[in-house]
């Protein structure tokens, strides 16, 4: 037999699986080259530390080890926790469930942000409504007390009747709230 044989056989004589003369073979090869030898001894004291009696665990080992566990999870520095924390979240994130509930809150976000009312050149938000001529005219803001109609803006003379201080005292209140209002007087 030659060490290339010897390999193929080694695993099956080291469990007893060999005939006789083949086994015979493999211990007189061994015998007369080193390396084989070596090899053939380094597996038998490996099989026989493998089987080794199970000895019982002392109690309270489970606690020792979990509390020991549950202590080095503690100590653990920041960098390191944000990075399993990146890592949990990378194991959502290729799921197509996870990309399209992103999408959607990415579009609602962005909405909120882009999407909103544009006030004119008062500060408020303008509101334009069409009337029965068809003409776009400007709404009474909320919140305006609404003196007269046109209240909101003035153009032209001041409503008959409505005595001027009445007036002011009006545009000052529609201003304080924040309204843009003018007053053209001929």
């Amino acid at each position: 037999m030659d060490c290339e044989k010897f390999d193929q056989v080694l695993i099956d004589a080291l469990y007893d699986e060999l005939d006789e003369l083949t086994l015979a073979a493999a211990k007189r090869h061994a015998d007369g080259c080193p390396r084989c030898q070596a090899a053939w001894s380094g597996l038998k004291a490996t099989r026989k530390i493998g089987i080794l009696p199970l000895v019982e665990a002392p109690a309270g080992i489970e606690e020792r080890v979990l509390a020991a566990a549950n202590a080095a999870h503690r100590d653990v520095a920041w960098p390191k926790r944000l990075g399993r924390a990146i890592s949990w979240a990378g194991s959502f994130a290729m799921r197509p469930q996870t990309a399209m509930a992103a999408i959607l809150l990415l579009m609602l976000g962005s909405s909120v942000i882009f999407v909103r009312a544009k006030p004119d050149r008062g500060g408020t938000a303008s509101r334009v409504h069409v009337t029965e001529r068809g003409v776009p005219e400007r709404a009474v803001p909320p919140g305006c007390p609404g003196c007269w109609p046109g209240c909101g803006v003035w153009l032209g003379d001041p409503p008959a009747g409505v005595p001027v201080a009445s007036l002011i005292s009006c545009l000052r209140n529609c201003q304080s709230r924040g309204f843009a209002l003018a007053f053209v007087a001929h």
